[in-house]
């Protein structure tokens, strides 16, 4: 079965205002039970991105945290129509290197975020057989929103 990037995207997407303090973002981050979250700003556009891995690599660099805002972490967003292809996915990510890609539908809307990790692991299951595909369905599916 030929499956698309959406199929394997976390369906909810997820947003702080990019006047957010840092410590704010990680608490949502930590109470929605998620890796990444995308900054709007004043006019409600989308304007960036911010992981978990942006907000540790901020603290191992032993900067205060505190007073910065989502615009001093912020990184770019990628993006991809949701219909695209896992191989074309995994293609974007390695021409991009980033951990995560936004899918947007046909009207530009955001609908999903996939991360490197989930295509890849699909990728591997998918080259086994067809009981190793349906088993990564079943767990996968119980994983997203």
């Amino acid at each position: 079965m030929n499956r698309r990037a959406y199929d394997i995207a976390r369906k909810k997407v997820f947003y702080c205002k990019d006047t957010d303090t840092v410590p704010k973002i990680a608490k949502l981050l930590e109470t929605l039970y998620i890796n990444s979250i995308i900054v709007k700003d004043k006019t409600s556009k989308k304007i960036g991105m911010i992981t978990v891995g942006d907000i540790l690599k901020l603290i191992a660099k032993k900067r205060e945290v505190h007073e910065l805002t989502a615009i001093d972490l912020m990184s770019e967003i990628v993006t991809l129509n949701r219909n695209v292809s896992i191989d074309k996915l995994i293609d974007k990510f390695n021409e991009t290197k980033v951990s995560r890609i936004v899918l947007i539908d046909k009207a530009g809307r955001f609908v999903g975020i996939v991360r490197n990790s989930s295509a890849y692991k699909y990728l591997a299951y998918s080259k086994f057989d067809k009981e190793a595909q349906k088993r990564f369905d079943r767990l996968w599916r119980r994983r997203l929103y």
